[in-house]
């Protein structure tokens, strides 16, 4: 599957990820069609926030 992954300040990428697999009887796999950005996501896009750790998906 395709994912956008923001590893720091302007550095966004598309990668190819593992595919999602349902490993509990609560878990759901869902395809997603459409999605945005919230205006919070700028700020660690422009370095005035930390990421993180693991560089969350977008």
């Amino acid at each position: 599957m395709r994912a956008v992954m923001m590893y720091g300040p302007g550095d966004v990428r598309v990668e190819e990820r593992e595919k999602s697999r349902i490993e509990e009887p609560t878990d759901a796999v869902i395809r997603v069609t459409a999605a945005c950005i919230c205006g919070s996501d700028l700020w660690p896009y422009r370095g005035a926030e930390p990421l993180g750790i693991t560089p969350p998906p977008l």
